[in-house]
């Protein structure tokens, strides 16, 4: 209800009881002169208008001091939701924060009604009510609007990533299961999203987008959220979806890792391969990891990703080992956030313990950016993972900004030259020196070093000859999965032994390397 009805009702309560008053003052006033008529017109008339003063006044009190509730979930009903969002605009207005109108519907509620009662189904709707007064802050509004569907009101929010937040929460929330009289009932939602001021100035508008913005999060596959669509948050909606598949492909065990050869660039045997993390999404095809992991680092997703990582990699190395494949050793990749929020060294050593493995199986990367946290316990870490006999790598180095003081302070085994270096390395100029730079850098740490991206005979040969110990990619073999391992490693013996052999003339000789620790052998291979 606008300020101009609000005020209107005061009006008419006020104006009615200071007319009875004023009434009842005449006729105590009036004397046994007056005509009769005088006085029965106004006894008859003074109990009207004190009748119009109480309507008056009720109906004040019902629009305005007393929202009206709604009786199923006890939740404000759809009459207060104007109310209450002209409140929170005006209260924007002044502090310069947004509002937030999120309208949630109960997906496919009418499947539940069908099959389990109309009863179940009010079940159903009373508990998500409550959920959703749990979820949200104290200064928010949760409202019932009609039938499955809800309206929250954030008001005083500072940023738009702060409400995709808030729908996260409510849609998981909303995904537990319920238990009622007429059995577990599972069920997901979908949220649309409006914010002021950009996408509208005033309640009805806002509330319209938000209604728009609902019809496409059904429309895209339920069980996500939405935000009003604009021009300009395109990227953002592309992401909130791409967040929302994530999320649903790893609870539904979607997730695959794909293994890549690393091959010994003077001996030619394999002494490793990649664990990297790959995700089929029909209709669309792989997702890009770039895209994903990106997202799961904004979202919170990254550490049960690498929860998983580190699991199937572990798990994996069993499987091989029993299948005769000996001395496979598993490189995965670690995030900053696995390091700063979690006890790594004790999931390691977990996962290592469910496979049956020890941990001279495995090898963790992790990138310059690492190095950037707290060094005194990243290397802490870092010794006691190699003191379980896993070896540390230091991946896409020459892409970030560590110094060599990190690196002396580091206890790493490996660098793995970025391929971004490895590209244009036969062309000489600044790549060549670089990587040269690298592999005397490393020779002088006294560790190995790998380079990635390696995508020809001739670069291979040319790496060799700088000194580079290990080398992976698309020459020796893609990313396969763990099935399609065996061939992969043939496959990569063959590949190097096409590279020239190393020259007995005068120049850059090939580079002692330590003892293998690790030799992939496929039987008696």
């Amino acid at each position: 209800m606008n300020a101009p009805v609000r005020r209107s009702y005061g009006v008419v309560a006020a104006a009615a009881i200071l007319g009875t008053a004023a009434w009842g003052a005449l006729l105590l006033s009036l004397d046994g002169a007056a005509p009769l008529l005088v006085h029965v017109g106004a006894w008859v008339a003074w109990p009207i208008l004190a009748a119009l003063a109480a309507l008056g006044f009720w109906r004040w009190h019902d629009r305005i001091a007393r929202p009206r509730k709604d009786r199923m979930t006890g939740l404000p009903s759809s009459g207060a939701l104007v109310e209450r969002l002209d409140i929170a605009i005006a209260q924007a207005k002044r502090s310069q924060r947004l509002v937030a109108v999120l309208l949630v519907d109960l997906d496919r509620l009418h499947a539940v009604n069908e099959s389990l009662g109309r009863r179940t189904g009010d079940a159903v709707i009373q508990l998500a009510a409550a959920r959703l007064s749990h979820t949200v802050r104290e200064t928010d509004a949760v409202i019932r609007l009609d039938g499955d569907t809800f309206a929250l009101i954030a008001p005083d929010t500072e940023t738009a990533e702060s409400v995709g937040g808030l729908a996260r929460r409510v849609l998981e929330s909303l995904r537990q299961p319920y238990g009622t009289a007429g059995g577990e009932v599972h069920t997901t939602a979908s949220i649309g999203i409006a914010l002021f001021p950009s996408d509208a100035t005033e309640s009805e508008f806002l509330v319209e987008r938000a209604r728009r913005a609902l019809r496409t999060a059904k429309a895209v596959g339920r069980d996500n959220y939405r935000y009003h669509a604009t021009a300009d948050d395109a990227a953002a909606h592309r992401r909130a979806k791409l967040e929302m598949d994530l999320r649903a492909a790893l609870a539904r065990d979607e997730l695959l890792m794909h293994y890549q050869p690393q091959v010994n660039l003077v001996t030619g045997e394999v002494t490793g391969v990649e664990a990297l993390m790959r995700w089929p999404k029909p209709p669309d095809g792989w997702v890009s990891p770039e895209e994903f992991i990106r997202v799961a680092e904004q979202c919170s997703l990254i550490l049960p990703l690498g929860s998983f990582a580190l699991r199937t990699a572990a798990a994996q190395a069993r499987a091989w080992t029993d299948a005769g494949l000996t001395g496979v050793r598993v490189a995965v990749n670690l995030s900053v956030a696995q390091f700063r929020n979690q006890d790594l060294v004790a999931e390691v050593r977990e996962a290592l313990a469910d496979a049956g493995m020890t941990g001279d199986c495995l090898e963790v990367e992790l990138t310059e950016s690492v190095l950037m946290e707290d060094t005194a316990r990243i290397t802490e870490t870092l010794e006691r993972l190699r003191d379980m006999g896993v070896k540390v790598a230091i991946d896409d180095f020459g892409t970030g900004y560590s110094s060599l003081s990190y690196l002396q302070q580091l206890p790493a085994d490996r660098l793995k030259i970025d391929r971004s270096l490895i590209n244009g390395v036969c062309n000489g100029g600044a790549d060549a020196a670089v990587v040269r730079a690298v592999i005397e850098l490393a020779r002088s740490l006294e560790m190995e070093v790998v380079a990635e991206g390696v995508e020809t005979a001739q670069v291979a040969e040319f790496l060799r000859r700088l000194g580079c110990t290990e080398a992976q990619g698309y020459f020796y073999a893609r990313p396969v999965p763990a099935a399609d391992l065996p061939k992969a490693l043939d496959d990569a013996r063959t590949a190097q032994a096409a590279v020239p052999p190393p020259r007995t003339s005068r120049g850059p000789q090939p580079v002692a390397t330590p003892a293998q620790p690790h030799r992939l052998a496929a039987g008696d291979d």
